[in-house]
């Protein structure tokens, strides 16, 4: 058990013991001075403020470390005590993921530490089909009393739902899958020292301030694991590591008249190991971007009039996103689902009969491709990735 602080001094004293490491750095390689001073620049009060607020309640609840043993120990007994539960109150199907969630953070401006931030979260779900209806009930404490109920809860969720169905939950086939899977990666990136971290990022952030006209430079990255246990009725069980990074490089250029315009690097976001960090070329990305930003400052507005215009993959990305993605996402085109980016108008009555675009348009949904975001070997309903 966590013991909880009273106190200011209480709290920051658990936050370093069981978040992050935040006495000053001496490290045994002697890495660059600015490194050092840059790292102990996150004071005291400043690590309460920045950090302690955004860790929130998870963070009053368990450690990372916490969450981690505790996923260890009662995870496998957490689902099979839920699963059994649901089944006992009469579930025709049930299913059990339990999720554990570790984020790590750097941030950096210029040539100081912006933000350190490790958090992790955990909890466990079950979905029960009875009546031909879906219920749903979840919890993030994690013990097999709590298991029980809820998975007694999911099952009269989906009761109390029944009189209300449109229609009746048919399963499609799928295979029991047997299978523990993780992302190939090479180097764990929640183990890499914070020193080699933010030496690379400040290098980016001086390499882009090299650049005339470029006056800030900003970078980050962010590291994300997720592992998943998924158990069902039908013998199912599944645990899955997946390991993905989002590096990010920002610079500002400002004109003599106080106007400025920003640039980010296109760095890739990937399913990998830290050893992406060490791939990308952060010099070039640097100066690309600072070049960018200085000829956008001094670049003239474009004129009134039809134009053609080319997306880049950098822009594209997000326009796949919007039109292509949320579409196509089946609890939406199913009408199940109706939140901020709205229903769909790729239902499922326009199968094969919905032209998406241009005929020269080909649009593939791959989860098997190499380092892609969303490869996995299964989804979260226990289906095979494919292509």
């Amino acid at each position: 058990m966590v013991t909880m602080p009273r106190t200011v001094n209480e709290f920051f004293d658990f936050l370093a013991s069981n978040i992050i490491r935040t006495e000053p750095f001496v490290p045994s390689n002697e890495p660059e001075t600015q490194v050092i001073k840059a790292l102990n620049q996150l004071s005291r009060r400043k690590f309460l403020i920045v950090s302690g607020a955004t860790l929130g309640a998870t963070a009053w609840r368990m450690s990372p470390a916490e969450a981690l043993a505790v996923r260890e120990l009662e995870g496998m007994r957490v689902a099979q005590a839920a699963l059994a539960a649901a089944q006992a109150a009469g579930a025709q199907f049930v299913d059990v993921r339990v999720q554990l969630r570790r984020d790590r953070t750097i941030a950096t401006r210029e040539g100081r530490v912006r933000d350190i931030d490790v958090r992790a979260s955990l909890g466990f779900n079950v979905r029960a089909l009875a009546g031909d209806t879906w219920g749903f009930a979840a919890s993030d404490l994690m013990t097999e009393d709590e298991a029980e109920r809820v998975g007694r809860e999911a099952v009269a969720m989906a009761r109390a739902s029944a009189p209300f169905k449109e229609r009746a939950v048919e399963l499609a086939p799928e295979p029991a899958h047997q299978q523990h899977w993780t992302t190939p990666i090479k180097v764990d990136p929640f183990t890499v020292p914070t020193e080699r971290i933010v030496a690379k990022l400040l290098g980016a952030n001086q390499r882009g301030m090299q650049t005339k006209g470029v006056k800030f430079a900003e970078s980050a990255l962010h590291f994300v694991h997720e592992n998943k246990l998924f158990l069902s009725s039908e013998g199912a069980e599944i645990e899955q590591d997946h390991f993905r990074l989002n590096p990010w490089l920002r610079v500002t250029a400002l004109g003599s008249d106080g106007d400025f315009r920003k640039r980010s690097a296109d760095l890739p976001r990937l399913s990998a190991g830290y050893e992406v960090v060490d791939e990308i070329d952060w010099d070039k990305s640097a100066d690309y971007a600072a070049e960018e930003a200085v000829a956008y400052l001094s670049a003239k507005p474009a004129s009134a009039g039809v134009k053609d215009v080319i997306l880049a993959p950098s822009n594209l990305w997000l326009t796949l996103h919007e039109s292509v993605g949320h579409p196509t996402e089946l609890d939406r085109a199913l009408g199940y689902e109706a939140n901020y980016a709205g229903t769909s108008f790729c239902t499922v009555d326009k199968l094969n009969r919905l032209q998406y675009g241009a005929s020269r348009v080909n649009l593939v949904a791959d989860r098997i491709l190499e380092r892609g975001l969303a490869t996995v070997a299964y989804d979260d309903e226990g289906v095979q990735a494919q292509r």
